[in-house]
């Protein structure tokens, strides 16, 4: 309307039938809810009203000034209003009440920020870092309030309908609270930095190297004169966590007394410009244990899995690391077959991250591999991984003297032993997914924030994003914390490791650059390989990955791709199905599919010298199905047998046996079926 009014006119007769006012200035924008109950109007006095269409009386006014609406889509429950604007943000307000819900602002096209309306937020890493609230001359990043407001998974949870009862802006009275941190009057071979508490006081004082925590302190550890505090670092105290070669940033910020809300980071950087930009060295420890104390815990291929990723590991980054004529790969097997460094023992594997710690610098690379058993022990259910050492009993009884807790491994590992600053964790273990909940608990220590109380994700995202900025942790899970990590003799393999050598295989656009191995979207292929293939393999296994983190570790070519062998495929078999042609009967009485699933299940259970898998039920396009009908004569019985691989019969053929002898019957059929399969695949 190019009036300060909107006419509302009814299709079907002829003539107004309502007029709506109340705009100072004309209304540019309408959409009718998809019941045509409520209609939606915006004007050029930037209001925004939502009016009811038979009486015309105002439902709700938005009461913010939202900018010129670009369009407004109703839900389809006609329950909240999405509005875009030309400003580039896009709102969902509650119909009925007017309320905002939350603010969608795009900041490019990968990167976005949502915020609520008391101003709890989330988004993207790289968006988080650019926004900033202004209290007077002060300005506060919002990451420095992200203990505080910071929700994840925020707009998913307005639309669930949960209650956020994370701090809002407006509690926590940011202005002149946090500490003021500056840098101080370094001198030649140290650097220095003053810290003034304000209104909120003073907590921990955490000195960063890199981006990575290197030292924290209490106020009572720094020099106080009149009121301020001085915090001075002697260079050769941190520098073994520099880089040669770069710049190396030495930042601190403070807390407030609570350890709640940090001051603005104060940044000194580094040079090293005399070094040489070093190349890293890699340091990886691969352990697999099949062989484990007694036979009641043995296990497959989880000695073969480790040597498997070692050696595709090694040689890739030997292409990536060797370029200088000089060694920079060291690769330890610590497995149970007959050609390793050391045993996987737990004492052996604490005394070899030690003997790497005292060689690592901050340019290297920390790589560890586990396969093997992992089991959740405790009260707190935290993440064990069992060495060489364990058998039935000391898993039961002794399990802290035969398994390595995340606790101790977290320790053995920390930045101020192994300084490597690229580290990655991969457990192909059951119930590894714990191991990440461990981490994430280790790095909420001593930080008290606040979070949206039940919200364990967010809880968890949250933490994951404080340990790394303690450690730079990049870890790979095989299964969540209650699942299995399965071995598929299919594959003679465990599912995470064939899922990573496949994908390195068989996937080349994973690649950089179409050669360099990017380790996130290494281990984000082979996490989905893994929940596609236990599905088909009527299972389900769903790898878990945390990282702030990213890097090459090696370079993919043709030798590399050449040295990879992966099993060929055994034939998998679904549950068979039989029914008596007699149509009087119309079952299968005589209970032939039973006989014959379990001469699969024995067929298949043959361990690694087994030519076919057997699973009760298959979503595998590629899984084969016996069925068919049997006629019988007196004690004779003839079978009719089909070879279906999905809605495909294959092929066809008979068996004649006796009733009184259906096991063997049973075991011909399947040995047939199989060597056919065998001959044709």
């Amino acid at each position: 309307s190019n009036t300060n009014n909107v006419k509302l006119l009814d299709t079907g007769t002829p003539g107004l039938v309502k007029v709506i006012n109340g705009f100072t200035k004309n209304a540019y924008r309408t959409e009718f809810s998809r019941d045509g109950k409520r209609i939606f109007t915006a004007s050029a006095d930037s209001s925004a009203k939502i009016w009811d269409t038979e009486t015309g009386e105002l439902v709700a006014d938005l009461n913010l000034r939202i900018g010129n609406i670009f369009s407004v889509n109703f839900s389809p429950d006609n329950k909240k209003i999405l509005t875009t604007s030309y400003d580039g943000t896009a709102k969902i307000w509650n119909a009925e009440t007017g309320e905002l819900h939350y603010t969608f602002l795009a900041v490019d096209s990968s990167d976005y920020l949502v915020t609520g309306k008391h101003n709890q937020y989330d988004g993207s890493p790289a968006a988080r870092k650019l926004i900033y609230f202004v209290c007077n001359d002060e300005v506060i990043w919002l990451d420095q309030v992200k203990d505080q407001l910071w929700v994840p998974n925020l707009a998913e949870r307005i639309n669930k309908g949960e209650t956020i009862n994370a701090k809002r802006l407006e509690d926590l009275e940011l202005c002149g609270l946090t500490p003021a941190t500056e840098e101080g009057d370094s001198k030649p071979g140290e650097y220095s930095f003053r810290v003034t508490p304000r209104r909120g006081g003073l907590g921990m004082i955490i000195l960063y190297v890199n981006g990575i925590e290197a030292r924290s302190y209490t106020p009572g550890q720094l020099f106080k004169n009149t009121g301020v505090y001085t915090l001075t670092v002697k260079k050769q105290e941190i520098q073994k966590y520099f880089i040669p070669g770069r710049e190396n940033p030495v930042t601190v910020k403070a807390y407030t007394a609570d350890n709640t809300i940090s001051s603005r980071v104060v940044r000194i950087t580094a040079d090293e410009p005399n070094g040489v930009a070093a190349t890293p060295n890699l340091y990886a420890v691969m352990v697999g244990i099949s062989d484990y104390k007694g036979d009641e815990l043995d296990l497959k291929y989880a000695a073969k899995d480790a040597i498997d990723i070692s050696n595709a590991v090694k040689v890739a980054a030997k292409k990536l690391l060797n370029t200088d004529g000089k060694e920079h790969v060291f690769i330890y097997n610590l497995t149970t077959t007959a050609n390793h460094y050391q045993l996987p023992e737990k004492n052996s594997i604490k005394k070899l991250l030690g003997e790497i710690g005292t060689k690592a610098t901050a340019n290297d690379i920390l790589l560890i591999f586990f396969a093997g058993h992992g089991k959740m022990e405790g009260a707190k259910k935290q993440f064990y991984f069992l060495t060489a050492d364990a058998s039935p009993s000391a898993a039961a009884l002794a399990i802290a003297d035969v398994g390595i807790s995340t606790t101790e491994l977290t320790e053995w590992i920390k930045p101020a032993i192994v300084k490597a600053q690229k580290r990655v964790l991969i457990f192909d273990a059951c119930n590894s997914g714990q191991a990440i909940r461990d981490f994430v608990k280790i790095g909420t220590t001593d930080q008290n924030y606040m979070s949206a109380r039940g919200d364990e994700q967010g809880q968890q995202a949250k933490a994951i994003d404080k340990l790394n900025e303690q450690s730079g942790f990049f870890i790979l899970s095989a299964s969540a914390s209650d699942q299995k990590a399965y071995e598929l003799g299919r594959y003679s393999q465990g599912l995470l490791t064939y899922s990573l050598l496949k994908v390195l295989k068989q996937q080349p656009d994973i690649l950089e650059n179409g050669k360099y191995l990017d380790i996130s979207r290494w281990f984000n292929a082979a996490g989905r390989t893994v929940s596609e293939l236990s599905k088909e393999n009527g299972a389900r296994q769903q790898p878990q990955l945390i990282t702030n983190t990213n890097f090459n570790i090696g370079v993919v070519d043709e030798e590399v791709i050449g040295n990879i062998v992966l099993a060929a495929e055994k034939p998998l078999f679904a549950s068979s199905i039989f029914l008596n042609n007699d149509e009087a009967i119309g079952d299968d009485d005589l209970e032939i599919s039973k006989m014959i699933n379990s001469q699969l299940a024995n067929f298949s259970s043959r361990g690694t010298d087994s030519k076919i898998v057997y699973i009760t039920a298959s979503n595998s396009p590629d899984a084969y199905q016996l069925s068919g009908r049997y006629d019988v004569t007196g004690n004779t019985l003839l079978l009719k047998v089909n070879i279906k691989q999905g809605r495909e019969i294959k092929y066809r053929f008979e068996v004649t046996g006796r009733k009184d002898n259906l096991k063997g019957l049973a075991e011909i059929v399947v040995q047939q079926a199989t060597e056919w399969i065998m001959k044709n695949k």
